[in-house]
């Protein structure tokens, strides 16, 4: 990790802190991510959800939905296709 990454994380990490402490939606952290133009991988995605409480699949259906997602091509399409059945998991 270069000191650019490790200025990210921390910077990340930082967005989680600050939703907790004032009580912000995840929502909140995932449009910081893509207004600094960052994407958000699924260890990103699980940070968030045992942060804040929320489940895992929530934070991915709104980060493929923001296009921010961070993922190989097969994980996408496992998304794209559980989109469709988007009740079932939340």
């Amino acid at each position: 990790m270069n000191q650019s990454e490790f200025n990210k994380q921390e910077r990340f990490n930082a967005l989680i802190v600050e939703a907790q402490s004032k009580g912000l939606p995840y929502t909140f952290i995932l449009e910081e991510v893509k207004r600094n133009k960052w994407n958000i991988n699924p260890k990103q995605a699980e940070q968030i959800s045992n942060s804040l409480n929320i489940n895992t699949a929530k934070i991915l259906f709104t980060a493929y939905e923001l296009n921010i997602l961070n993922a190989d091509n097969k994980t996408k399409k496992v998304i794209q296709k559980q989109l469709k059945n988007k009740d079932q998991y939340l």
